[in-house]
């Protein structure tokens, strides 16, 4: 177990929200609390392990404010925390993660294998790092889902953070939950 109760070693994670609900936020906390071995809300850290966050949406800048003020107050990092940012390979010239491209996931799992002391990925978010595929085409996200479940087979669990659709379901074929162990759908509180 790394997070009592959902979250063990080789879970598969969606998590899902309309925009603008928290779900970069959240992803950080999670992230954040894995490797300082702090709880997040009702949530105990039982495994503190490595982590790897990769962001397809938000700005470097904007990303390095939130992880600083996120980070305030909190214990040094007991395993390592590794940020992949799209903006930051952009900026630097070359190409944005991009999920549905086969070598980018080979490069990832390849990194994954190599450095064993990360057990958790954190993909945020699915949309923006999946550019081009057709979301309710089942076939269209079999090779991502078997590339998953090729990572749980190293051992890493992985949180993919979603949007939800119009009718506040995940957005995109239903088929992209046939593997996972939890789906948690954020929403705002009444009141």
């Amino acid at each position: 177990t790394i997070i009592d109760p959902w979250l063990r070693e080789s879970s598969l994670v969606m998590i899902y929200a309309e925009r603008g609900i928290g779900k970069t936020w959240l992803g950080l906390s999670i992230a954040f609390s894995i490797v300082t071995g702090q709880p997040i809300g009702n949530w105990e850290i039982i495994n503190s392990v490595g982590v790897l966050y990769i962001d397809g949406e938000v700005s470097a800048d904007e990303m390095q404010d939130r992880m600083k003020k996120l980070s305030a107050g909190l214990p040094p990092i007991s395993a390592p925390l590794r940020i992949l940012s799209s903006d930051l390979l952009h900026q630097n010239d070359f190409a944005s993660v991009n999920l549905c491209d086969p070598s980018w996931r080979k490069k990832i799992y390849d990194a994954l294998k190599e450095q064993q002391e990360i057990k958790v990925l954190i993909l945020d978010n699915l949309s923006c790092l999946t550019p081009g595929i057709e979301e309710n085409d089942k076939v269209a996200w079999d090779a991502i889902n078997q590339w998953l479940i090729s990572l749980r087979f190293l051992g890493i669990s992985v949180i993919f953070l979603h949007h939800a659709g119009k009718g506040g379901k995940q957005r995109g074929t239903s088929g992209r939950e046939d593997a996972l162990n939890i789906v948690i759908n954020l929403s705002t509180p009444k009141g």
